[in-house]
């Protein structure tokens, strides 16, 4: 994965997700139905490679202001799961340099999913801390990134399934009815075209980690 080159606007200030994509997200969770034919079309999209990609404008984002956002988004829910949400930030995170929308919407699918399958009771976990990236390829070296981390106490991932996760529709047999199994794939995607990388620990029985590297600036 060839991360992103250095932005030209390190120095400008962090900003935080559109409304647009707030309300957007909220929608998906009153009506998830309706939210699975855009995910989906992003998905198939995503399978025709274009060999000239538009340029994007990169602005830089502040992490713990987007975890905030998305958790605050997704409270409701875990009350209504009886599922205690906690988040928590390092001091002095560097912006992100990222799309917001896109980032939003990962974490959503991601946060969505371990609050679907923590029970009554239980226990999800979103933090953010300071991490590094290879700067290319190969590289000794490492850049600024910062990873943000969904814990939860569900009933965890049985070894075998661990390599079909991020497939498409793919749903361990005795989950299948809670959805479509896209959502972390098209989260993978999103992640992946702000330059980052998405990571999975599990212990059967102990609950699940999904983890989210994103590049940051140098600050």
């Amino acid at each position: 994965m060839t991360p992103l080159p250095a932005s030209s606007s390190d120095t400008a200030p962090p900003t935080r997700p559109s409304r647009t994509t707030l309300a957007a997200v909220s929608h998906d969770l009153k009506d998830p139905l309706a939210a699975i034919e855009p995910a989906l079309d992003f998905a198939l999209d995503r399978t025709t490679v274009d060999p000239e990609p538009e340029p994007r404008a990169i602005v830089p984002v502040s992490a713990a202001e987007l975890v905030d956002e998305v958790a605050e988004l997704y409270a409701g829910v875990a009350r209504v799961c009886g599922v205690t949400l906690v988040v928590t930030c390092d001091a002095d995170l560097p912006a992100l340099v990222v799309r917001a929308d896109p980032v939003l919407r990962a974490l959503g699918n991601l946060l969505g999913n371990a609050i679907k399958f923590t029970p009554h009771g239980g226990r999800v976990a979103v933090r953010a801390t300071r991490a590094t990236r290879a700067s290319r390829a190969g590289a000794a070296s490492t850049r600024p990134a910062v990873t943000i981390a969904v814990a939860d106490t569900g009933p965890g991932i049985p070894p075998d399934a661990l390599p079909h996760l991020f497939r498409r529709f793919w749903q361990a047999p005795a989950t299948a009815h809670l959805g479509t199994g896209a959502g972390l794939l098209i989260a993978r995607m999103l992640v992946e075209d702000e330059g980052g990388t998405v990571g999975v620990h599990s212990l059967e029985g102990s609950g699940a980690e999904f983890s989210v590297t994103l590049p940051a600036t140098e600050r």
